[in-house]
C-alpha cells in the first residue's frame, strides 16, 4: 500500500468528523439557547505537525463549545428566562445533579414548582422554587434575578453559575466541573424573553460546502492512491 494513502484517509476521517460537528450546528440553528460547538479543519490540519508521525497525518481535537449569547427574543411569557452576559440557569436532575442550561423554556408544573421540558427543577440560591397560588397569578423577575410578588416581596434568586469544561448533554444542558456562582454585575435576566441559538446560519452553510469539498477532494485522493498502487502491482507481476 502507498505511504500516500494514510494521509488522505485520515484527512478524509477529520473532515467527515468536521461535517458532523457543522451538521450538528446547523439542525440546531432555532433551538433556544443552544450552543454551537466549533472546530476549524484547519487548525486540524495543523495539529498533525505536533504528532509523532509528523507532517503526513491530520488528528482532530475536541470541539469547543462557543459561549458567545444569542440575540434575545421577546415572547412575553412570564416564565420564560433570559441571560445576558455570562453564567447560566440551573436545573437539578432526576439524580439531584446540578446542570447548566442557556435554555430558559421554564414553566409551573401541577405542584407549582418552576421546572424546564424536561421536568427538571429550576434552582433559586436556597433551592427549587415553588410558587403559592399567589405568586403563580403575578410574579415579576428583576434584571439580578430576584423574583418578586404582586406586592413586590422578593420571595427567591435565581441561582447563576458557571463552570469549566462544559460537556454538552441532551436537551441543551451542560454538565461542567469546578461550579461557581457567578456574581451579581455580571449577568442580567430578563423574563418574558428567550435566548435564540447563537449559530450563525449562513456561515455555517459556507462551512458544510467547504468541508464537503476537502472531504470529497481526499476521497478522490485515496482512489488515484489506490490505482496507483495497483498499476504497480500489475506492473511488478510483468517484471
Amino acid at each position: 500500500m502507498r505511504r500516500d494513502l494514510y494521509p488522505a484517509m485520515t484527512a478524509a476521517s477529520a473532515a467527515l468528523q468536521h461535517l458532523e460537528h457543522v451538521s450538528h450546528n446547523l439542525a440546531n440553528v432555532n433551538t433556544s439557547g443552544f450552543k454551537e460547538r466549533r472546530i476549524s479543519f484547519e487548525s486540524v490540519l495543523a495539529d498533525a505537525q505536533r504528532g509523532p508521525l509528523a507532517e503526513g497525518y491530520t488528528q482532530i481535537t475536541e470541539g469547543k463549545i462557543n459561549t458567545e449569547s444569542g440575540s434575545l427574543i421577546q415572547d412575553n411569557n412570564p416564565t420564560h428566562f433570559a441571560l445576558e452576559g455570562n453564567g447560566f440557569f440551573v436545573v437539578q436532575s432526576a439524580s439531584g445533579e446540578p446542570l447548566l442550561t442557556r435554555a430558559g423554556i421554564f414553566q409551573l408544573d401541577r405542584n407549582g414548582f418552576l421546572v424546564n421540558a424536561m421536568g427538571e427543577k429550576v434552582m433559586t440560591v436556597s433551592g427549587p422554587i415553588q410558587f403559592d397560588e399567589y405568586q403563580r397569578e403575578e410574579f415579576r423577575l428583576t434584571e439580578d434575578g430576584r423574583m418578586m410578588d404582586e406586592r413586590g416581596g422578593e420571595f427567591a434568586r435565581l441561582l447563576i453559575m458557571d463552570g469549566d469544561n462544559l460537556e454538552p448533554l441532551a436537551g441543551t444542558r451542560w454538565r461542567a466541573d469546578n461550579l461557581r456562582e457567578v456574581p451579581m454585575g455580571n449577568f442580567v435576566v430578563r423574563q418574558g424573553m428567550l435566548e435564540s441559538s447563537n449559530v450563525n446560519p449562513f456561515r455555517t452553510m459556507i462551512e458544510m460546502m467547504e468541508t464537503t469539498r476537502h472531504f470529497e477532494m481526499y476521497q478522490k485522493s485515496m482512489q488515484a492512491s489506490k490505482e496507483m498502487d495497483s498499476s504497480l502491482n500489475q506492473m511488478s507481476h510483468k517484471i
